[in-house]
């Protein structure tokens, strides 16, 4: 799982799967980012760069589909990491720089409701909601020596759906 506005800077930040070595269900690639000073911006981050073995993201349900905009569904999945995994393992600093690419990109509008979704998203939903609840449409899947490159069509959910926390 990657933002799409982090690029790596150490060709030696393999993003080859890790989870026999030791097995670590869940890493955090991004560990070191320009914008926060070779740093993250606060310690319990999830977001950046993520890695998972295809089954223990299915095991944490993968993402909420609930947020939208910016901001939130990191710390939603940092909270389906942490039961699930007891955390998850960083890459070390001198290998984890990203520079953050702004020539082209601009932030999405922050999503008013984020925190409000963070406190009601409680350990309950998370157990059903996400990829069991997610409507997409697979448009091409393509099968690279170093990564797998998904395509999808994901249909928004109606507001009705982002407001409905049962």
């Amino acid at each position: 799982l990657h933002d799409v506005d982090l690029i790596p800077v150490d060709n030696d930040n393999s993003y080859d799967c890790m989870d026999g070595g030791g097995g670590v269900p869940a890493w955090q690639l991004s560990s070191a980012i320009d914008v926060y000073n070779w740093d993250l911006p606060f310690k319990s981050t999830a977001g950046g760069v993520n890695m998972f073995v295809a089954e223990r993201y299915e095991q944490i349900l993968g993402f909420s589909n609930r947020y939208f905009g910016w901001g939130g569904e990191d710390d939603d999945l940092q909270a389906r990491i942490r039961p699930a995994f007891g955390g998850y393992k960083r890459r070390d600093k001198s290998l984890g720089r990203y520079i953050v690419q702004r020539k082209g990109h601009t932030a999405g509008r922050k999503n008013p409701i984020r925190f409000q979704l963070l406190r009601v998203n409680s350990k309950l939903t998370r157990r059903h909601e996400g990829l069991p609840t997610v409507k997409y449409r697979l448009l091409g899947r393509h099968v690279l020596p170093r990564y797998t490159l998904i395509s999808v069509d994901v249909w928004p959910l109606e507001d009705a759906d982002v407001f409905n926390f049962t």
